[in-house]
């Protein structure tokens, strides 16, 4: 889904290909910044994300089609990872678009100003872990057997693989503070 809209954003000249994205092998002859990395970090990290939410979600539905537990279980397990991945769908459009700008344009903790709102977004999931832990441990038999992709299978091979996808969004924003700070350690090559 991300990825057509930013197909469609390169096509309509909104978002441009940039030196910034092109990604350079080890064994190139450039030299690259620390900036350069935790920026290569952010967006790749960003993109796996996103699509782990997907995969929880497709996960979700099927869950819920199948009707393996009960609607007050499924709740308890993935409470409002819809609008959360609604917001990290929206917020890596805008990482991407602001890695397709010249180097110097580029302005990461702008953009983390202006979605500061949006991350509450967050709040319930992050409040709700420990029910949701509970929940998901009690219906893993029945989780299990929802079948689906071998990526949905994957998710659900162990309790502890389970547990670790539901654990992504509170892990993924602690991340955040940490890639900008190390970003800025050089005030002259700054992440925001």
């Amino acid at each position: 889904m991300v990825n057509k809209v930013l197909d469609i954003l390169v096509e309509q000249g909104v978002l441009n290909t940039t030196p910034s994205q092109v990604d350079v092998s080890e064994n190139s002859s450039v030299k690259r910044t620390q900036r350069q990395h935790i920026i290569e970090e952010l967006v790749k990290s960003e993109r796996t994300y996103v699509q782990h939410l997907e995969l929880l979600q497709e996960f979700k539905k099927s869950v819920e089609v199948k009707g393996v537990i009960t609607g007050d279980a499924v709740h308890d397990i993935f409470l409002n990872l819809n609008a959360l991945l609604d917001f990290q769908r929206r917020f890596l459009i805008r990482v991407e678009q602001t890695n397709a700008k010249p180097e110097t344009e580029q302005n990461w903790g702008k953009l983390f100003v202006l979605y500061k709102d949006a991350f509450k977004v967050y709040e319930p999931y992050i409040a709700n872990q420990k029910k949701c832990e509970g929940t998901a441990m009690r219906e893993f038999d029945k989780l299990k057997e929802t079948g689906g992709t071998s990526e949905m299978r994957q998710m659900v091979e162990s309790p502890t693989h389970l547990l670790s996808f539901l654990l992504k969004p509170f892990q993924r924003l602690t991340k955040y503070p940490m890639l900008l700070k190390v970003g800025s350690l050089n005030p002259a090559r700054r992440l925001c």
